[in-house]
């Protein structure tokens, strides 16, 4: 008992030690290419919105103008406008400053090469030597390490889900509602593997910008973006709803004395699993496009994301509870069941390992560790993160497909009569053609 209290304390510290290591205020989240676009066109509407809004126009001043990457406020001619670097614009140094020439004439210093207005992003590039990049060089080493390893994952995942379905649909024997509320989230999966390999298709419409005040920027058409990131969430959600509605169905089944759930209640399971997802989606719709209506909704931002996020962390807590209770059951049951056996905690260990996946039991964990930490650990993490969430697919359907007893028994029932059809077919083949004699005749 001491030797754990000691390992449990040494644990706690390391922890402590690597978690205490949290990000300064200047630290950044990392930003996939998409979040940096959307977050450019929100600075775009921005700058455009103070240029609409300013009534007087000062003869003495360079126009304010937007340069493609940021916004340049009026300053009196013959001066140089200097501006800290953005932040998010990838390998920019955030402590970097940005200048722009505003000439006597009252223009803006024009580059004969390039053919238009010009800013110097030179101070924004370069050797990073203070360690304070957009992305530290450690996780940008791992990046495209970590996409390979994502696709791979929700690769095989979509294939292990789509032959589990068609193996639950195809064998009548498995039809029944524990099966059904298992392939309702295969199916889920299945949606999120799809939409996350859509997601990262470069589906960003082109935005041309204008330097001057009376060239309006234009966006395009953004539908399609906008669409695609609306089925995403959705999809994420409802595949968050469906690991509950597993958890829940399997909880009920563990603590109740009936086998099957009644028609009613089933129901009810597919409302929560493709239905409720609906009430939080919408709602983070229309506050997007009533109060953060950028071009393509692919940010996260804390005042409007917990719409979604919220209801996906309670799913995942209630599971968590769930999870617990039905490990206390089965611990209680073997005891009772098996007080000699000495397999009892070899068997409770397996159990336990089979429900982890189903009910997503670290995604718990995911939410308590903090966003910002070491980037070392960082780089652990987001591995760890991205082989659990890709892999879950797989390992769903490995567990309650592949591995189920009664699938296997369907697969080898069919598979020998098969066989037999196979060999009769050969058989009636084989056999020599005897003529009668009144063919001879």
């Amino acid at each position: 008992m001491l030797n754990l209290l000691l390992m449990l304390e040494l644990f706690l510290e390391f922890m402590g030690t690597a978690l205490s290591k949290i990000c300064h205020e200047q630290k950044t989240q990392i930003l996939s290419k998409h979040q940096q676009q959307a977050l450019i066109e929100q600075e775009l509407v921005r700058c455009f919105t103070n240029i609409k809004n300013q009534n007087d126009k000062n003869s003495s001043q360079c126009e304010q103008v937007w340069d493609g990457v940021m916004c340049w406020p009026p300053v009196e001619h013959g001066t140089t406008s200097v501006q800290q670097c953005p932040r998010y614009i990838h390998k920019f140094k955030p402590d970097g400053f940005a200048t722009r020439i505003c000439l006597e004439n009252g223009d803006w210093f024009f580059h004969p090469e390039l053919n238009k207005t010009w800013t110097n992003y030179s101070g924004c590039v370069g050797n990073n030597t203070d360690n304070q990049s957009l992305v530290p060089d450690v996780i940008q080493e791992h990046m495209p390490r970590m996409q390979i390893f994502y696709n791979i994952g929700y690769g095989i995942s979509l294939v292990s889900l789509l032959v589990a379905v068609i193996l639950m649909i195809y064998f009548r024997k498995l039809h029944c509602q524990r099966n059904t509320v298992h392939i309702n989230m295969f199916i889920s999966f299945i949606l999120r593997s799809i939409i996350c390999f859509i997601k990262d298709i470069d589906i960003t419409p082109e935005v041309y910008y204008s330097s001057t005040i009376e060239g309006e920027t234009s966006f395009g058409q953004a539908w399609m973006c906008k669409s695609v990131y609306v089925i995403f969430y959705y999809v994420l959600t409802a595949n968050f709803m469906w690991i509950f509605v597993e958890g829940l169905f399997l909880h009920t089944f563990v603590l109740s004395t009936k086998y099957n759930v009644s028609r009613h209640i089933y129901r009810t399971f597919l409302i929560l699993g493709w239905c409720v997802p609906l009430l939080s989606v919408i709602p983070w719709v229309i506050v997007r496009y009533m109060f953060e209506n950028t071009l393509c909704w692919n940010t996260m931002d804390n005042r409007f994301f917990w719409i979604i996020k919220g209801p996906i962390m309670v799913t995942c807590i209630i599971n968590l509870v769930f999870f617990i209770n039905i490990i206390r059951v089965l611990y209680t049951k073997l005891n009772a069941a098996h007080t000699k056996d000495p397999n009892k905690y070899r068997k409770l260990a397996r159990s336990t390992l089979v429900l982890i996946p189903l009910f997503g039991v670290y995604y718990a964990v995911f939410i308590a560790v903090p966003i910002c930490m070491d980037p070392k650990l960082e780089v652990i993490w987001m591995y760890s993160e991205m082989f659990f969430n890709s892999f879950q697919g797989f390992a769903v359907a490995l567990l309650f497909c592949f591995m189920n007893g009664e699938v296997q028994t369907e697969i080898r029932n069919d598979w020998q009569g098969q066989r037999m059809i196979f060999r009769k077919t050969n058989l009636s083949r084989s056999k020599p053609f005897v003529r009668s004699n009144h063919d001879i005749s």
